[in-house]
Parts: structure tokens; sequence; C-alpha cells
């Protein structure tokens, strides 16, 4: 279990920002749901998985003015490092990748609720970023690992549809932070 969080952790530091091939990411929207042939990486053969997703969620800091900031929030999906085993891509497993980035999109809408309720000192911004985007971050995990256990990974069909359900309902209730880009205002 720590193992896999731990992993998890490297992940998300190493995806936050530094995929810059344009051609390897698919940001998060309503309208777009994955497809097999969006998994282009290499199966992990000692996996007990059929498949993998590689989404996460990352900030950066956009315009600095005197009196405000913005700051964008993204989440992507990893065509590089995103995996399904030869001849196990059933739909039933697909909806359960695309869960884990929909999970995602959750966690990156709460990062931005948060982000969007703080007022900031500017001289510590990059502290209080890096400690929102810490606690967000240990959320995700929490939830990912949640939803692997209790839907054994697309094998308890109940439960995938639970979690369906579930998540569909925090993406509305989160609608209104749909944007990449929150505006703070100086404290």
């Amino acid at each position: 279990m720590m193992k896999n969080i731990l992993l998890l952790l490297l992940i998300f530091l190493s995806t936050s920002f530094t995929h810059d091939d344009i051609e390897d990411k698919i940001s998060w929207t309503k309208e777009y749901k994955l497809t097999w042939s969006d998994f282009k990486g290499k199966p992990n053969k000692s996996s007990k998985n059929f498949a993998a997703t590689d989404s996460g969620f990352g900030f950066k800091t956009g315009t600095i003015t005197k009196d405000s900031c913005t700051i964008i929030v993204e989440n992507n999906f990893f065509k590089k490092s995103s995996w399904v085993k030869k001849d196990k891509g059933s739909n039933k497993l697909l909806a359960h990748e695309q869960c884990h980035f929909d999970i995602t999109e959750v966690c990156t809408r709460k990062a931005r609720k948060t982000l969007s309720l703080v007022k900031f000192d500017f001289k510590t911004i990059q502290k209080t970023l890096d400690e929102i985007f810490k606690n967000e971050h240990s959320d995700w995990i929490k939830m990912q690992t949640l939803y692997d256990k209790e839907t054994e990974h697309s094998i308890a069909i109940e439960k995938q549809q639970e979690w369906e359900k579930k998540v569909a309902k925090k993406l509305n209730e989160l609608k209104n932070y749909s944007e990449l880009t929150i505006r703070i205002l100086k404290q």
C-alpha cells in the first residue's frame, strides 16, 4: 500500500507540468472520454492490473500584478505512461480508467475552490500554494486508493457503478470550479 502511495506521489510530482510534449497529454474535458488508443505506454508485465491511467493535476502561476495573481490549475492524462495489457481492454475496464481521470478532475476542482477562497499575502504565496497542493494531493491519493480498493480495479461491478455516480455528482457540485484559471487577490 505504501509503495503504491509513493508511486502515485512520484507520478504526481513528475507529471504536474513537466510533460512538455503536447502530443502526450489530454486535458480533461467533460466532452472527451478516453479510448484505448489513448493508452500508448508499455504495459507493466509484473503488475496484476490490466491497465493503468497516469493522470495528475498541477499548478503554475500566470499573470502577477500588484493587487492580484492568476493560478492555472490543470488536470492531464498522459498517454505515453498510461497502458493496457494486450487483449485485456474491455469496456468495463475502460470505464474504470476513465473514472480515475474523473477523480483527478474532482480533486483539481477542489484545489481551485480552495485557492479561490484564500486571501494571499504575496510575500508567502509560494509557501501557501505548496501547503494547499500538499493537502489536495494527499486527498487525491486517498480517493484513488479507496476507489481501486472498493471497486477491486473494476471487478466489483456494483461498487464501480456507485463510484461512477459519486464522481459524476462531485463533478457537478464543483462545476463552478471547472475553469483552469483562478484569480486570487492580495490580502
